[in-house]
């Protein structure tokens, strides 16, 4: 495990009593070059290696050697490490909307974010709670439920898996009263039906006559936030919910408004969108196809450990749009990169991808054909295997290497340098 973002903490088990020292090499999962990178005095069982880069795997092992020669290397040991943590959001605002609602919005500083994590405090609490988080890009978000004549407060974090970055400013804001307004009858009745891949149909009873209004609230999971997709004029019993994910759970309820009070909200409806058709990619390979206006189609490549250099891009006439997602299939709201230019040269590149698979999605923008060519490549990926063999009066080889966290403050003593990397180890640590 990486001690940080740019260091990391080998020990191995010293399986001789004859040898000199020990030298250390390493390599990129992506570039499979070993070199090099420090040599240490005999007796020592744990190294540190600093200076790396954020989010690179990187490939580890060590020789012993003496006056007769080397012995066989140590197995490898292969670790990633983490990103930076991202850069905090910032001008944070509060809009009281209702007696019940409070809408955020905040300007997102960082690039590398996998989210953003929501936190609550009111006037008779110091302690902040946290009440929902949204995905990478995502500037907004809609807090519901809530009591009228209240000051709340909020503060926004950024996070990825090298940690949470520091809190945004602090806002605050006071839900109005109810002012003599009588709340809405909430609706009733609430069906939902797929009507595609990426479309929902909603219906409800409308109980009430006071309104001035519905607004539709959806989710994904249990475990995601409600949020207002959708508002309808009085007397509106219909709606229909467009841009969704195929093969994803959606939960569904709808409020009546009467000016700034809410009714409670409907019955809740969940139901699982089709899976959608998508083409299978491999590395390297072009695929032309054809898009009408506002239609999409689907690809997928899969993205083997240690590959570096991912880069989807297209050509072609009229104008598509490219969106990329790790993991789950990406819309032009939901995405890990997309790529808008006025015509159908496009290009996404993600220079240290995490294995898995890669959904793409071209969406027709122009005219009612667009033709278009899509590659996918990356480059690297393919593990490397390493058998050792003990010969002649060489020492043997250094066995169990393996990457354990350490904390950066107690590792110091003697440095070695070589090619701009660091290796420095720690004899205070005894052998296993």
């Amino acid at each position: 495990m990486a001690t940080s973002s740019t260091q990391v903490t080998l020990t191995w088990v010293d399986n001789s009593n004859n040898e000199t020292g020990f030298r250390v090499s390493r390599k990129t999962a992506a570039e499979g070059v070993w070199r090099v990178i420090g040599t240490l005095a005999a007796g020592t069982r744990t190294a540190r290696n600093s200076g790396l880069t954020a989010g690179t795997a990187y490939v580890f092992r060590i020789v012993s050697y003496n006056s007769s020669g080397e012995s066989d290397s140590s197995n490898e040991a292969t670790v990633t490490t983490p990103l930076a943590v991202p850069a905090p959001p910032s001008t944070l605002e509060a809009a009281a909307i209702s007696s019940s609602r409070i809408n955020l919005t905040w300007v997102d500083n960082s690039s590398n974010e996998a989210g953003f994590k929501i936190y609550r405090r009111t006037a008779s609490s110091s302690a902040w709670s946290s009440i929902g988080s949204v995905e990478a890009n995502v500037n907004s978000f809609q807090n519901l439920g809530l009591d009228p004549s209240i000051t709340y407060s909020y503060r926004v974090t950024a996070w990825n898996s090298g940690g949470e970055s520091s809190a945004s400013n602090e806002v605050s804001a006071t839900t109005p009263s109810l002012n003599g307004e009588a709340a809405p009858t909430a609706p009733s009745g609430l069906q939902g039906t797929a009507i595609s891949t990426s479309q929902v149909s909603l219906a409800w009873v409308d109980t009430s006559t006071n309104e001035t209004g519905f607004l539709i609230q959806r989710r994904a999971g249990a475990n995601d936030s409600w949020t207002t997709v959708g508002t309808t004029p009085p007397n509106t019993t219909t709606f229909v919910n467009s841009e969704l994910l195929s093969n994803t759970t959606y939960s569904f309820r709808i409020r009546a408004i009467n000016g700034s009070t809410e009714s409670n909200g409907s019955n809740e409806v969940s139901l699982v969108l089709p899976d959608n058709s998508f083409t299978n990619l491999s590395n390297a390979q072009s695929v032309s196809d054809s898009v009408s206006r506002s239609g999409s189609k689907y690809y997928k490549l899969y993205v083997p450990a240690g590959a570096s250099q991912l880069v989807i891009q297209t050509t072609g006439t009229g104008d598509v749009d490219l969106y990329l997602r790790a993991d789950n299939q990406p819309s032009r709201f939901i995405y890990s990169c997309r790529s808008i230019a006025s015509n159908s040269t496009e290009r996404c590149a993600i220079s240290a991808p995490k294995s898995g698979d890669w959904h793409i999605l071209i969406y027709g923008y122009g005219s009612s054909a667009n033709n278009f060519s899509v590659t996918a490549s990356y480059q690297g990926g393919a593990p490397v295997r390493f058998r050792t063999q003990i010969s002649g009066g060489t020492p043997p080889p250094v066995a169990s290497l393996r990457v354990v966290p350490q904390p950066p403050a107690a590792l110091t003593e003697q440095l070695f340098r070589q090619d701009e990397a660091l290796v420095e180890p720690h004899p205070l640590i005894t052998q296993p």
